[in-house]
């Protein structure tokens, strides 16, 4: 048996970076779900020339579940994500046809 060989063909250093590589997709996952916490899930608006209906565009992963925060000093909880805000007419337009045009 060769030194670093735990059976065969796998070492040490093989079984490390494929450790690695399951760890480091979950992080990217759990980080991605975590910034999803504040301005999400994004409404589109509706294009003129299609039905008038905003979409609520979540992506991969889903949210998380909310989380609360206690505030110090008698501050109170802070939920996160919070409720959806009412929407309301919004007295502007895009300067250009795509979605999130300025």
């Amino acid at each position: 048996m060769e030194t670093g060989s735990i059976i065969g063909n796998i070492d040490v250093a093989q079984l490390v970076l494929y450790v690695f590589w399951i760890f480091f997709a979950g992080l990217i996952l759990y980080l991605r779900r975590e910034d999803k916490r504040e301005g999400y899930p994004l409404i589109t608006n509706p294009a003129k020339n299609v039905a008038s209906r905003s979409v609520r565009m979540v992506g991969y992963p889903d949210l998380p579940s909310a989380k609360q925060f206690v505030r110090p000093h008698d501050g109170g909880i802070q939920m996160a994500p919070r409720d959806e805000p009412e929407e309301y007419e919004l007295a502007a337009e895009p300067v250009a046809p795509w979605p999130g045009a300025p």
